[in-house]
């Protein structure tokens, strides 16, 4: 279980969603290491943290001032456009620091530790792993496996052969239903 294996010793971070997750690893969800609300795990440097936060309020405000102009006093087109304007670069200076921090957090991480459709989120495409270990591979579509697999020198298939096989429903994807155990 990864909440027994994060201690202060392993920098451990989860991929996935914050809501998919037990409260007891939040704090290893790489989303909570962004925010600065995670554990020891590969944290965000606090120079670009800040500098996110700064960029978020900036972004905040400017949204209340568009909000509070159907409130108050009109803004002409020009001061919207300019607005408008300013927040997009906002935005995409946002995208770019968070997409730092999250390549800083990863490439300091000891452990990560993802579904296998997590395996092929953006965030891990050019990251290469010492080990993957799949769990439940005997309920794990081949197909599935592999994404993850890819990314590793090495890898450890856990699972028991005997249990139920993966659930595939549709009749056309029946002969993808093999697992690695097969």
């Amino acid at each position: 279980k990864l909440s027994s294996l994060y201690t202060d010793i392993v920098s451990v971070v989860r991929i996935g969603h914050p809501a998919r997750i037990l409260d007891s690893v939040l704090n290893t969800c790489l989303e909570s290491l962004i925010r600065g609300r995670g554990g020891r795990g590969g944290q965000a440097p606090n120079d670009d943290k800040q500098l996110v936060d700064d960029i978020r309020a900036e972004i905040q405000h400017h949204l209340r001032l568009l909000n509070n102009n159907n409130k108050r006093a009109k803004l002409d087109k020009q001061q919207r456009y300019a607005i408008y304007s300013e927040l997009k670069q906002l935005r995409k200076d946002l995208r770019k620091y968070e997409q730092r921090m999250v390549a800083n957090i990863l490439n300091h991480a000891d452990v990560i530790a993802c579904t296998l459709c997590g395996a092929s989120r953006s965030e891990l495409r050019d990251l290469q792993f010492d080990l993957c270990i799949v769990d439940e591979a005997a309920q794990s579509l081949e197909v599935a496996c592999w994404t993850a697999m890819l990314k590793a020198k090495k890898v450890i298939l856990c699972g028991d052969h005997r249990q139920l096989p993966p659930t595939v429903k549709s009749v056309q994807a029946k002969e993808l239903s093999f697992t690695l155990f097969d």
